[in-house]
């Protein structure tokens, strides 16, 4: 149940880095150096998430 959960918690991460990345580099009120420093800071974001589930919830073998 545990692993469900930390997988499911992974793919919504996941996919909200991805799309709040989209929709920064779509987004036509931004100028290309926003767009640069807002996307990288979500991509960011993410692995730091990543980073905190992994280290929580460690896969146990």
């Amino acid at each position: 149940m545990k692993m469900k959960f930390r997988a499911t918690l992974l793919g919504l991460n996941y996919i909200a880095t991805v799309v709040a990345s989209l929709t920064i580099l779509f987004s036509g009120q931004f100028s290309f150096g926003e767009k640069a420093v807002y996307g990288t800071s979500a991509i960011l974001i993410g692995m730091a998430i990543r980073n905190f589930v992994q280290i929580r919830m460690p896969i146990q073998e």
